[in-house]
């Protein structure tokens, strides 16, 4: 079990990372240990502190590791491409700013809000119509197997508030703790 969540991690990573090869190796390496720190621990929460099992039990550590690590894989592409997509052509901006002394932190930030608030936006929208406009899998999976509906209501209410934990969590620590490898201790911005 441990070696294919692993595998999954390692995965993950990797898809995030070749996207984004451009980034400068302290930036990647805050990605990795983000998903990695996120994906391990919300785990670890779900799996033994909600549904009381063994985190070694394949039957729910592997579905759920996949959704946690999934949904983080897709919110940490979507925050980063959005960050790095607001900041192509606004390099005069950004120099004219720098030049009339403003900080790299109060340049950037606003950046990086806009990319977590995108990168968090579809989470938020499938937990507002869940159940209403549409049933998701997990649900429709526990309801077909036989189980009770409210039984399979209850896990994928607490299922979803994972995912969306996980997605906030990673986007906001590879973010907000990655940007600020863009800039040197001369408060200069040495990469967009």
């Amino acid at each position: 079990t441990s070696i294919y969540i692993i595998c999954m991690t390692a995965f993950a990573i990797y898809q995030v990372l070749l996207k984004n090869k451009t980034l400068n190796k302290k930036f990647k390496q805050i990605i990795a240990l983000s998903i990695t720190i996120t994906s391990f621990s919300l785990l670890l929460i779900f799996v033994s502190g909600i549904i009381g099992e063994n985190i070694l039990n394949p039957q729910y550590t592997i579905p759920l590791a996949g959704m946690i690590i999934g949904n983080i894989m897709n919110g940490i592409s979507v925050g980063i491409k959005t960050f790095r997509d607001s900041l192509k052509g606004q390099n005069i901006k950004i120099e004219a700013l720098m030049f009339l002394g403003a900080h790299p932190r109060k340049i950037l930030l606003p950046f990086v809000k806009q990319a977590l608030s995108t990168a968090i936006l579809p989470t938020i929208n499938n937990m507002v119509g869940m159940g209403i406009v549409y049933l998701p899998g997990m649900l429709t999976g526990q309801i077909l197997s036989g189980t009770l509906p409210m039984t399979a209501i209850m896990y994928q209410i607490a299922i979803m508030i994972i995912i969306c934990a996980a997605i906030y969590l990673s986007c906001f620590s590879s973010l907000y703790v990655g940007y600020q490898t863009l800039f040197d201790n001369k408060q200069k911005i040495i990469q967009l």
